[in-house]
């Protein structure tokens, strides 16, 4: 998995989707509800993680990997071929089966460690159960997922009512864990043949679980000493303070942007009370520098060299002054400086003036023309259309206003927070 780049985005910012997406695979994008990843969730699947890069169509339906209910370690029951686990199976997907250590961008997170999975749910199914699987110690970085390569993590079952929105899994990873591993997610759908699946890349820190040493055994008593005389005793000195621990290095540093000329910083908290992050920028070869503080979790490092490549990393220090490991380093190359405009053609030369035309008789005076009916009026805006909200809750046919224009809902769903959905077709469409 990714070495130099670990990192990690609650909730991925996407371009707009230009045209209808059909995934294949039997499987449209309107029907597609589901993935790994939200407000709620520790970790983001590996088709939502905006950083990652050529997941083909499904970087835009995220939701969209959904293929044959029934999977299990045993190939008999169902689900997705060997090889294909990733995708499901669906074409628009197939980019998701490619693995290499250096691949996908992984989510942080520590040996033993329990981590919230949180679902998003586009429009909420009914649901039979949640199961979760993690690769083996030992398993092949090289290849495509197999059943072979998964062992059990957790289950959750439901009710087979609507997936509910907001709420998380805990699930606690197992202490003999350590380094690149893979989460395979499944959450059935109670009342069809279908799944939604999402694969979750980890790095997990750390040392693997080790027994406690035996104690030694207690030495053997030693005689009584004579009695001696009674003397008053001297006052107890007093306990020293207890040293605080330090905050958690912070998590997932990632960009939100790159331009030629800056880098938009940002990273998951480290949690308690924590007075601000300082902020650490190299470049390769060289030493690392203070360029910046916030209390919050992200900045804005501007005024960089276009092309060029930059080290970061952050610090948490809290408000008894102590301070974090630094965050795992993070790398990105500012993108090329724009080509200079070319010059402007030379203006071509002024025609020569044309002779003057021979004096012709003056024409017959045009019947007087008959009035032009009045144009009819434009017509009045819709009224009662409320502006479009990234977390509204809409049911089909419902109309909002974005940026000028008016949108229709395609079906009965709820926002997640994400700018481009107003553009997915199989959300919204465009009527005015």
């Amino acid at each position: 998995m990714n070495k130099n780049v670990r990192t990690a985005a609650r909730a991925g910012a996407c371009a707009a989707l230009v045209g209808a997406i059909v995934l294949g695979g039997g499987v449209a994008a309107a029907n597609a509800h589901g993935f790994v990843g939200g407000g709620q969730s520790d970790v983001v699947a590996r088709a939502a993680m905006q950083a990652n890069r050529d997941l083909g169509p499904i970087r835009w339906e995220p939701q969209s990997v959904e293929g044959p209910k029934g999977f299990s370690l045993n190939r008999s029951t169902g689900g997705p071929a060997d090889g294909k686990l990733a995708s499901a199976g669906v074409a628009g997907a197939r980019n998701l089966d490619e693995q290499s250590p250096e691949r996908w961008i992984e989510n942080e997170v520590t040996v033993g460690q329990t981590i919230n999975v949180g679902w998003t749910y586009t429009a909420p199914h009914r649901t039979s159960q949640w199961h979760y699987y993690i690769t083996k110690n030992g398993w092949d970085q090289r290849a495509p997922l197999t059943r072979a390569s998964l062992e059990p993590l957790a289950s959750f079952s439901h009710d087979g009512s609507a997936a509910p929105h907001g709420r998380s899994h805990q699930v606690t990873l197992p202490a003999d864990h350590v380094g690149d591993h893979v989460i395979y997610a499944v959450w059935d759908v109670h009342d069809t043949g279908n799944a939604f699946y999402s694969v979750i890349d980890l790095h997990i820190n750390g040392t693997a679980g080790q027994p406690a040493p035996a104690p030694a055994p207690a030495p053997a008593p030693a005689p009584a000493p004579a009695p001696a005389p009674v003397a008053a005793p001297d006052p107890a000195p007093a306990p020293a303070p207890a040293q605080a621990a330090a905050p958690a290095a912070p998590g997932h540093l990632h960009s939100m942007g790159t331009t030629s000329t800056s880098v938009d910083l940002m990273w998951f908290e480290s949690g308690g009370s924590i007075e601000r992050y300082d902020v650490y920028r190299a470049q390769r070869g060289g030493a690392f520098e203070k360029i910046g503080s916030t209390a919050k979790t992200s900045l804005l490092d501007n005024g960089l060299t276009a092309g060029a490549s930059y080290l970061y990393r952050v610090v948490a220090v809290d408000r008894d002054g102590n301070s974090s490991a630094p965050s795992k380093v993070f790398s990105v190359t500012t993108k090329a400086a724009a080509p200079a405009p070319a010059p402007a053609p030379a203006p071509k030369p002024a025609p020569a003036p044309a002779p003057a035309p021979k004096p012709v008789p003056a024409p017959k005076p045009a019947p007087k023309p008959t009035p032009a009916p009045a144009p009819a009026p434009a017509p009045a805006p819709e009224q009662g259309i409320q502006p479009w909200s990234v977390r509204g809750s809409y049911t089909k046919g419902d109309r909002v206003t974005h940026r000028g224009s008016t949108y229709e809902a395609v079906q009965t769903h709820r926002g997640s927070g994400d700018p481009s959905w107003i553009n997915a077709r199989s959300l919204w469409k465009r009527v005015g």
